[in-house]
């Protein structure tokens, strides 16, 4: 029980270090391509109307949860794939509190695909170490 908490906790703040990390230089061009207007909303609205830079969101997200998962794996000694789908738990409840606090202006497709993917690839990535033994 005490590694899988360990996970929970070691798999969501790799995950938000490693996707805020590599997510700067798509915030900092948003941020420079919205000149007069540097709101928050402005440089989301920006990054969701360039597909490239959209595209480039989600695949680091995957690589995050994949790799929050494989380190949440390698903390605990079994269920390898259950340590990984725990690893989401806090970027999940991140995901929902920004759902019930009306962060997210529509619920779009972006939001459905927030809130699968962390689960979804942290599992992959948990399988993935399960197989690498």
């Amino acid at each position: 029980m005490k590694s899988y908490l360990k996970a929970i906790f070691v798999g969501g703040l790799i995950y938000l270090v490693v996707s805020n990390l590599l997510d700067l230089p798509i915030v900092m061009s948003a941020i420079n391509a919205t000149k007069g207007d540097n709101s928050q909303y402005a440089v989301i609205n920006y990054i969701k109307a360039h597909y490239i830079l959209r595209l480039s969101e989600i695949f680091i997200n995957v690589f995050s949860s994949m790799l929050a998962g494989y380190v949440a794996a390698l903390i605990t000694n079994n269920k390898k794939p259950l340590a990984g789908i725990l690893s989401s738990v806090l970027i999940t409840g991140i995901n929902i509190f920004h759902l019930v606090s009306g962060f997210y202006t529509a619920f779009e497709f972006d939001t459905v695909l927030n809130m699968l993917m962390p689960p979804v690839f942290g599992f992959i990535g948990g399988y993935i170490k399960e197989k690498n033994k």
